[in-house]
């Protein structure tokens, strides 16, 4: 296996701009039939259509009419509805697909106002229902599709309990399950504080105290139930592995109190993490999840765990064979506050 630097969500939107996403099928004309003033847009499928393909175009004079026509009929509460009717009819074009899950992202970040009226139950069974269609495309459909679902959630999530197991569900049937789920969760925690969207502070407040409260035992319970499905022999042993660490150091990046230490120190993914430190692939992901333990191990209030950490941790790194060769255990909580640092560099 290979494994490369975790990409952002932005990152990934920037690296599939290029060739990789060429029109494969040509749907419109090369005519124009919209305008790009933004009193007198001409706004139907048709006219999205050839906008898209205009995209593509060798010529910048089309290239920018596009965009103005992009950029305007975004801001319409229409895209809604057309998003999800072109994402339910898995057009082959790729491009076509990227842009569409990105304006309904985008429409769920920006402007989930323009929806108050309309039945949430119903946009949450389009929006898993469209997750569920496009579960093969590539990684970037996925995650806009994803985080539609994340913004869609923010703004939801006191009338839709069930909610994360209802896309889970959709995630499993695909053809990477867990890899699918560990980036939903990872993405809920990474997106949780986004300042960028556009929800009432105190439902903001809200949210981000329904995560701490209750999401967050139910994400630490799907991580152990993944890490203990998969078998070493699996050919996807050491990925899953590797991301089951990428998510868990998000949720411990997102809030980690010292309430939770004891079931930390008890799940299946923290061990993963303790012994990836001795395999060069998980090294990284390993020390940062152990850093963020570190720095809520008291040794007054945690003093086994503290013990325990310094026998387990300090063995991989070998500035610290003082410390177990005298166990100074009461001392090993500044020591490795300030190795893992060393250790991550």
């Amino acid at each position: 296996f290979f494994f490369f630097k975790q990409k952002t969500a932005y990152e990934m939107l920037r690296s599939l701009v290029g060739s990789e996403m060429c029109i494969r099928d040509r749907y419109m004309g090369e005519q124009s039939n919209y305008q790009n003033s933004s009193s007198n847009v001409v706004f139907n499928k048709e006219s999205y259509l050839t906008a898209i393909q205009g995209m593509t175009s060798k010529d910048a004079n089309k290239i920018n009419e596009a965009d103005e026509f992009l950029r305007q009929v975004k801001k319409k509460p229409e895209i809604f509805s057309m998003s999800i009717e072109i994402l339910s009819a898995q057009y082959q074009d790729e491009q076509l697909m990227f842009y569409t899950a990105k304006f309904l992202k985008d429409k769920l970040l920006y402007d989930y106002g323009q929806f108050k009226n309309e039945n949430p139950v119903q946009i949450a069974e389009s929006l898993i229902n469209i997750l569920g269609k496009n579960q093969d495309r590539a990684q970037g459909v996925r995650v806009m599709l994803m985080l539609s679902l994340v913004y869609f959630y923010m703004h939801n999530f006191q009338i839709m309990p069930d909610f994360l197991g209802q896309v889970s569900q959709i995630l499993l049937q695909t053809n990477t399950p867990q890899l699918n789920v560990l980036e939903f969760l990872k993405l809920i925690a990474e997106e949780a504080e986004n300042n960028h969207v556009v929800i009432e502070e105190e439902k903001r407040e809200q949210y981000l105290n329904y995560l701490q409260k209750t999401i967050y035992n139910q994400v630490l319970v799907m991580l152990n139930e993944i890490a203990l499905s998969v078998k070493p022999d699996s050919q996807s042993y050491s990925l899953i592995q590797y991301r089951l660490l990428i998510c868990l150091k998000s949720w411990l990046d997102f809030n980690l109190d010292d309430s939770l230490i004891p079931v930390i120190f008890e799940h299946k993914v923290f061990k993963i993490a303790l012994e990836g430190l001795a395999e060069p692939e998980l090294t990284e992901p390993a020390a940062k999840v152990l850093k963020y333990v570190i720095k809520c191990l008291s040794p007054e209030k945690f003093p086994q765990y503290v013990e325990f950490f310094g026998k387990k941790v300090v063995q991989y790194m070998s500035e610290c064979d003082k410390v177990i060769e005298e166990e100074l255990y009461d001392e090993t909580y500044n020591y490795l506050s300030a190795v893992s640092y060393t250790h991550l560099r």
